[in-house]
């Protein structure tokens, strides 16, 4: 599951800039010693700077504000600078600080291992290659989010959830050109007919305002690397602002609202109250 409310709490200064979390997620397991993990996800091509002094204080800023020791993931989507160290490490005075995190290039991970069991990360990483593998390709990006919509609609999870992984998917493709857009509309609302009514509102309603949500188009702006940082978690919470605006409208209650969104009683009570 990831976690959209922490991840607004983790960001920090330094000399390049503001940073944020990419990808935070609670993993439940199977089996082994620990019932669960947090999985710190980053996407990073091949800019960015120090990206060993990143992680470090990217774990760092989640243990302090969540008391959480999450195990960290580079997933590069381009090639990094040659001799670069997968770990942090500070000495001075006998004292030692170290931090080793996994790397992974997402071309190179088979797509069978990838779509291998119901993982949410699984489904985003291949989300991922498919958009690096797309390019500026417009057909080819609708083509894909379709083929990944439908995995989607698969996937038996919880509606927050789902809801969550739709607009990653989408943001992760971000289609551009309207016909493609309106056509996408389109075909969710194909794809999810045998839905309920409320979910199938819920997941066409997504497209129709995520399209047009200001924080959506300024992460849009920035471009794969970085960009996807900021514009990824606003844009999510943009869109799904908007679907709990749409929902309301529509007379649905608040506890549907919140089953379908996430927002708190005291957030869709906010959102009532500036629409009044």
């Amino acid at each position: 599951m990831f976690l959209e409310q922490e991840m607004r709490k983790l960001n920090f200064d330094s000399e390049g800039g503001a940073h944020h979390v990419d990808m935070l997620a609670r993993i439940n397991l199977l089996g082994g010693e620990e019932p669960v993990v947090f999985c710190h996800i980053e996407i990073q091509g091949k800019g960015g700077g120090d990206l060993p002094t990143r992680m470090y204080a990217y774990r760092s800023e989640i243990y302090l504000k969540l008391k959480v020791d999450p195990i960290g993931i580079v997933a590069l989507t381009d090639k990094r600078p040659e001799g670069e160290k997968t770990f942090y490490i500070w000495k001075q005075f006998g004292v030692v600080s170290f931090y080793k995190y996994l790397t992974v290039s997402i071309l190179d991970l088979p797509d069978e291992v990838l779509l291998a069991n119901d993982s949410h990360i699984g489904l985003v990483l291949y989300a991922l290659k498919c958009a690096k593998k797309s390019g500026n390709d417009e057909g080819m990006k609708f083509r894909y989010l379709k083929e990944l919509s439908k995995m989607w609609l698969e996937r038996k999870w919880e509606p927050k959830d789902k809801a969550d992984i739709l607009l990653a998917l989408d943001y992760q493709m971000r289609l551009r050109d309207p016909d493609y857009r309106r056509q996408m509309v389109e075909y969710m609302s194909e794809l999810t007919e045998a839905a309920g009514e409320e979910e199938r509102h819920m997941y066409v309603s997504m497209f129709e305002e995520v399209y047009s949500a200001q924080g959506r188009a300024e992460g849009m702006a920035q471009g794969m690397e970085k960009g996807m940082a900021r514009g990824m978690a606003r844009g999510r919470t943009e869109g799904r602002a908007e679907v709990a605006r749409s929902m309301l409208a529509d007379g649905l209650p608040p506890e549907t609202v919140r089953k379908y969104t996430g927002f708190t009683k005291s957030e869709i009570a906010r959102l009532k109250k500036a629409d009044a």
